[in-house]
C-alpha cells in the first residue's frame, strides 16, 4: 500500500511539470512611461532648436539619451510595447506636450514671438 501511495505522489509530481498548455509570452521589460515622455519631450524640443542643423540635432539626441541613460532602442521597444494602446498612447502623449510646453518656456526657440517684430508703416497720409 505505501508503495502504491509513493508511485501515486510521484507520479503526480512528474505529471505537474508536464503542463501542455501554451505559456504566456515574457513580459518585454521597458523604459518607464514617465521616463519616455521626458526624453520624447527633450527630444521635440532639441529638433526644433537645431532645425534646419541635423548634424547638430544628432549630437543633442545622443547628449540627452546618455544623460537618461537610455538608448535609441529603449525608445523603438517601448513605442513597438505599448504603441498599439491607443488610450495608452494620447495620454502619454499630453504628458509629452506638457513637458515641450514648459521646457518651451524655459529655453525660448529661435523664433520670435509676434509682438516683438516691427508694426510695418501705416498706409496713408
Amino acid at each position: 500500500m505505501s508503495r502504491c501511495l509513493i508511485l501515486v505522489v510521484l507520479l503526480s509530481a512528474s505529471l505537474m511539470g508536464c503542463d501542455d498548455r501554451p505559456k504566456p509570452p515574457a513580459a518585454t521589460t521597458t523604459i518607464s512611461p514617465q521616463t519616455f515622455a521626458q526624453v520624447f519631450g527633450e527630444l521635440v524640443v532639441a529638433r526644433v532648436a537645431t532645425l534646419p542643423d541635423t548634424a547638430a540635432y544628432r549630437l543633442r539626441r545622443r547628449a540627452i539619451l546618455a544623460d537618461f541613460e537610455i538608448s535609441a532602442d529603449d525608445l523603438e521597444r517601448f513605442a513597438s510595447t505599448h504603441g498599439s494602446d491607443a488610450d495608452f498612447m494620447a495620454e502619454l502623449y499630453r504628458q509629452v506636450r506638457a513637458r515641450v510646453d514648459s521646457l518651451s518656456a524655459i529655453r525660448p526657440g529661435p523664433v520670435q514671438p509676434a509682438t516683438q517684430f516691427p508694426r510695418p508703416p501705416p498706409n496713408g497720409p
